[in-house]
């Protein structure tokens, strides 16, 4: 079984697949996401190349054991992790960069950044 931590991060940048184009509206993020949880919001009628377990049994079981794949699956998933880190890595330095911001888009920044950081994406 995938233990997932459900941190939302597979639902994000689908716009790199072709597969998952159809789940996004041009930004790359799931429109099933919910932002706020970082949850599904069809989670259990959600499509089949979104259920690890299903997506397993359905295409690859006579490919590959299912713990190769769960180990697959499992190393991707902390490569999305340490992207989105080096990510808000380099978000912070830019920002940093910035000479002078106004007062209302440094609260802007400022707010997104902390949100950003209580979802653990940066």
């Amino acid at each position: 079984m995938f233990d997932c931590d459900k941190c939302g991060l597979c639902c994000i940048g689908l716009d790199r697949n072709e597969i998952t184009a159809q789940l996004h509206d041009g930004d790359g993020i799931c429109r099933h996401l919910d932002m706020e949880t970082m949850l599904c919001r069809i989670y259990e009628n959600r499509p089949i190349f979104c259920n690890i377990e299903g997506y397993y049994d359905e295409f690859l079981k006579d490919e590959m054991e299912k713990e190769e794949f769960m180990r697959l699956n499992y190393e991707a998933c902390l490569l999305k992790k340490q992207e989105w880190e080096e990510c808000g890595k380099d978000i912070r330095r830019m920002i940093s960069r910035i000479p002078q911001l106004d007062e209302e888009n440094e609260k802007i920044i400022r707010a997104s950044l902390e949100k950003a950081e209580q979802m653990e994406v940066l």
